[in-house]
């Protein structure tokens, strides 16, 4: 079995920015409209759980990229794993058709 560096790799940070946007906009939102809402409770609640279900949407998306890796090779699937002997305290993916090990160059710590 041989040890790669997967050059191709990245976590997506476009959501994380948009995510704390969001919740900056929202406490903007709801420290100028104090007023506003109140007398309007239930919007309050719709915003708390708007947020949360976005945070949690981009918490699913980075974990499907992560366990959805494939082989820069033979363009396969590949078994993601968060710790092996080969590369420890590290994320790697292993194709069985290239007989390849691939880090991913995220530390467990990370």
């Amino acid at each position: 079995m041989h040890v790669k560096k997967h050059e191709t790799f990245t976590i997506p940070k476009k959501p994380f920015i948009c995510l704390g946007l969001l919740l900056i906009g929202s406490q903007a939102g709801v420290y100028l409209a104090e007023d506003f809402l109140m007398k309007n409770n239930h919007l309050i609640g719709y915003i708390v759980i708007f947020i949360l279900g976005y945070g949690c949407l981009v918490f699913a998306m980075i974990f499907y990229k992560l366990y959805h890796v494939t082989c820069p090779s033979c363009l396969g699937k590949t078994i993601t794993k968060n710790s092996r002997k080969e590369v420890p305290d590290s994320w790697s993916a292993y194709c069985r058709k290239c007989n390849v090990l691939w880090d991913l160059g995220i530390a467990n710590g990370d």
